[in-house]
């Protein structure tokens, strides 16, 4: 809980979160959003971050909980180590493909990634992996294709 504040009811919460909650509610034209904890509604006046809460969860040791990463370190350089962490699951970045893997494992996977855009080496145009046979073969207008009539030449498509 980074910034922690404390409502008028006595509960406590984490700033970034209560925030988001107000937002939600207000965009459904309700000022007023219910303690999570007892019910007692709050609006953003009583969004004051508690001082001494902050203090001490900014000292928290904390650990990485991605397999195999051995992170350790204060709990607000928590979130920024999340975002970088090799161990981190991540979907493939290409937008068809929907195989979960490491961060780490990245690079590697886009290297055979059937749905990887590459570039097509006449056209130049982004074609997914798997399809550059057929792009080749009949979507290219400068790829090479042999002869229809057997020569063995290969003309321009």
């Amino acid at each position: 809980m980074l910034k922690p504040v404390t409502l008028g009811c006595g509960h406590s919460g984490c700033l970034e979160c209560l925030t988001s909650l107000l937002c939600h509610h207000e965009q459904k034209g309700n000022r007023k959003v219910p303690c999570h904890l007892c019910r007692e509604v709050f609006d953003s006046v009583a969004l004051a971050v508690n001082v001494a809460l902050d203090n001490i969860t900014r000292e928290l040791e904390v650990k990485c909980k991605n397999e195999g990463c051995t992170w350790r370190g204060k709990y607000p350089g928590k979130k920024e180590h999340d975002q970088e962490c090799l161990h981190r699951m991540v979907v493939c970045p290409s937008r068809k493909c929907k195989v979960m893997m490491k961060l780490q494992e990245v690079a590697s996977h886009l290297m055979t990634c059937g749905k990887h855009p590459i570039k097509c080496p006449e056209c130049s145009k982004d074609v997914e992996r798997d399809e550059m046979a057929g792009h080749r073969e009949s979507g290219c207008m400068f790829s090479n294709i042999p002869c229809p009539l057997g020569c063995g030449m290969q003309l321009q498509w």
